[in-house]
């Protein structure tokens, strides 16, 4: 009988047997040697992937299959089969595999507990696995079809794909070159994220050779434990399962993981069947790969459900239902990404071959010669006065030749359309390199490590990919054309006191925003002015580290339109006729006011009450404490200012202007909130509310135009 050194028998009561399921396969831990790196807790990559774990594995498991699909020709591949379902096997018919890893958690607990502040990420699952170790563990096995396998070469110098997938950390073997899925190579890590005891079992038929190659991969922390003398020694936080050294191949492969087919298994240990697991593969294999499954790249069975072309529409209701769900998409959250609507994307994009005004295809082959390294890509759009009424914004999913969503990009926008973009071009291999771990964005930062080249041509591709979308929006929105000229024109001069285009790249979801960067905090009551960040060219400005955002207005006060019905003196009586003013100086602020009401030693107008025709209005003069402007996400408003004064005012009015260099320009205003009029023939300025004393007094509303940045000067005036 072979001795077991792998765990304590007596400290985990279990037989010293073999078990014969196992067939000899063992966890060969190895012995740290001196010298070498520590893990002294788990591994880093996993906090990447623990906030949507079961979101994340359905996206990279099926991508990872997608790219190995089988060819049927040089430009076609066989349709992929994906499959979920779950599992149980007994714990002590694998002692080796489940009962010995008792002890070996215990140990990285222990481990964990003895380095004060470190969290103890071990114990949960060491009482998990020790209170199955005499029942039953469950797996989720993914299997696919229809693709290559993965071939395995026993040579350190020469990459197979097993190796890459089981052997190595944060390497990525694609056989389909650029144009595969993800090179990061830490994709893999969601399966151990989503193991209770962080094992994963790897079962493998290559395509043509018929070779099956096994193996399980544990990834635990560096710990503590008995070695064969019985001597307790520091081990390595990894390990496999196997005969020892090289992966199992046939007979030698325990019987529940062998493979029939060609194609890859994988077993995630531990992942317990459960119905919210199950309602959420299904909800993000619907976001993810909707267009996949209806482009037949894909057909995918979760526990027994199909999800084909065929039923996707059905499908696609079943799991987006109304009320909650319509062809409109209502996400206005900062990552759409995780909860975007796909209905509409499907019904009136993927499945709408165009034809008509509102279903339109536009192709790089429309432009030719201008996108040379983006190649060829397409932007299917649904326009829809729908999308208008609801206030939604206006979306575009991004997709590679691969047909995965990708990004979900909202535009602060309400002009009525959604679309689908994919890159199917030589641009697709630069995209690629952009993707972020998750899939889930094409970011700059992550050509740090690549070739000069690469990064020019990466960034290129991107901005060919934006002007793309931009010339497909210029088409169907002609009559929008001259106005985004004026807002473009604007831009020029959009320098406001917060502007910086050298920041454009970094992203924020919010708009819109107040801002005022750490150099503009010490001037105190100098600053006048709330800056709006809004999305540039698909990028959008995000806030700085420090920021504060409440800011002193500036004294000088707005004049009252010319066409006020109501004849009253005017605050400025020397008003500037010039429409376009230079900048003019900015006055000596008070001292530290906070409300500033009429001329110096002036009282607040009772004496003057008798007469009302004496009474005059006045600009209320706040600070930052008591004006505040915030933005709206899910409301018909896209602004929400509140004003706190120290009394109450009547017939009060609001002026909302734009400051650049050349001064100040009108704000033009859709709508305003009810109680509020928008002033005839002065669009920037709100009338007809008054203002109560010591309450937040709230006022929305939403510009003509989306101006891309810009620094918003408020007035306010009253009685």
């Amino acid at each position: 009988m072979e001795t077991l050194d792998l765990f304590n028998q007596t400290e985990n009561n279990l037989p010293a047997t073999i078990g014969e399921k196992d067939l000899g396969c063992k966890w060969n831990f190895v012995q740290k040697p001196k010298g070498t790196m520590k893990r002294d807790r788990e591994d880093s990559s996993f906090d990447l992937f623990k906030d949507n774990e079961v979101r994340c594995l359905v996206r990279e498991y099926i991508q990872n299959s997608i790219d190995a699909a089988q060819n049927i020709d040089e430009n076609k591949k066989k349709k992929v089969l994906v499959t979920f379902s779950y599992g149980k096997m007994k714990s002590s018919d694998y002692p080796n595999l489940i009962q010995s890893l008792i002890g070996r958690l215990e140990a990285c607990s222990k481990r964990s507990q003895n380095l004060k502040g470190a969290k103890d990420l071990y114990k949960s699952k060491y009482e998990f696995l020790n209170s199955h170790k005499n029942g039953t563990i469950g797996y989720l096995k993914v299997s696919d079809y229809n693709t290559t396998g993965m071939n395995y070469v026993d040579d350190d110098d020469i990459p197979s794909a097993f190796d890459s997938c089981v052997h190595c950390s944060s390497s990525s073997y694609k056989p389909d070159g650029g144009f595969a899925g993800g090179s990061h190579g830490q994709g893999k890590t969601v399966g151990f994220v989503n193991s209770l005891f962080n094992a994963v079992y790897y079962s493998t038929k290559v395509e043509g050779s018929g070779q099956t190659f096994g193996e399980g991969v544990v990834r635990l922390c560096t710990h503590k434990y008995k070695n064969e003398d019985g001597n307790e020694v520091l081990f390595e936080a990894d390990a496999f399962y196997n005969k020892g050294g090289s992966p199992n191949s046939g007979e030698d492969i325990p019987v529940i993981f062998r493979r029939e087919d060609s194609g890859t298994d994988a077993f995630v240990l531990g992942m317990e069947e459960n119905a919210k697991d199950i309602k959420t593969m299904k909800e993000e294999l619907l976001r993810g790969f909707f267009y996949a499954i209806y482009m037949e790249l894909l057909d995918v069975n979760i526990c027994g459900e199909e999800f084909t072309k065929a039923n996707i529409a059905e499908k696609m209701l079943e799991y987006f239902p109304e009320p909650d769900y319509t062809n409109i998409d209502m996400d206005r959250s900062n990552r759409p990404e995780l909860n975007f609507n796909p209905r509409p994307y499907l019904f009136e994009i993927a499945m709408c071959d165009g034809g008509d005004d509102n279903h339109v295809l536009f192709t790089t082959d429309d432009f030719p010669g201008q996108f040379p390294t983006l190649g060829h890509a397409t932007l299917q759009i649904w326009k829809s006065d729908e999308i208008t009424a609801a206030r939604s914004l206006d979306k575009i999913i991004f997709m590679r030749n691969k047909l995965m969503t990708v990004e979900v990009k909202k535009y602060y926008s309400s002009k009525g359309f959604y679309g689908i973009m994919v890159c199917d071009g030589d641009g697709a291999i630069y995209l690629r390199m952009l993707e972020d771990v998750r899939h889930d964005k094409w970011d700059e930062k992550e050509l740090k490590d690549m070739s000069d080249e690469d990064k020019r041509n990466a960034r290129k591709t991107l901005r060919e990919l934006e002007s793309f979308k931009n010339e497909c929006l210029k088409r169907l929105f002609p009559e929008e054309h001259d106005k985004q000229l004026e807002i473009k024109s604007l831009k020029k001069r959009r320098i406001g006191k917060f502007g910086s285009r050298s920041e454009e790249n970094e992203e924020d979801n919010i708009w819109p925003t107040t801002n005022v960067i750490e150099k503009e905090k010490k001037q105190g009551s100098k600053s006048g002015s709330f800056t709006i960040f809004e999305e540039v060219k698909g990028r959008k400005k995000k806030k700085k580290k420090g920021t504060i955002t409440d800011v002193e207005p500036e004294i000088d006060p707005v004049p009252r339109p010319e066409n006020d019905p109501t004849p009253e003196p005017d605050p400025n009586p020397n008003p500037d006729p010039n429409p376009n003013p230079e900048p003019r100086p900015k006055p000596t602020p008070k001292p530290n006011p906070t409300y500033v009401e009429g001329d110096e030693g002036e009282d607040d107008g009772t004496g003057e009450a008798e007469n009302p025709n004496v009474e005059r209005e006045r600009e209320i003069k706040l600070d930052g404490r008591n004006k505040r402007l915030k933005p709206l996400h899910n409301e018909e408003y896209t602004c929400k200012l509140e004003i706190r004064v120290p009394k109450d005012y009547y017939d009060c009015r609001l002026v909302l202007d734009i400051q650049a260099d050349e001064g100040l320009f009108p704000l033009d205003l859709k709508n305003v909130s009810a109680g509020c009029q928008i002033r005839s023939g002065v669009s920037n300025e709100i009338f007809g509310f008054d203002l109560k004393a010591d309450t937040p007094n709230v006022i929305k509303f939403t510009p003509q135009e989306n101006v891309t940045l810009y620094s918003l000067n408020i007035k306010v005036y009253g009685h």
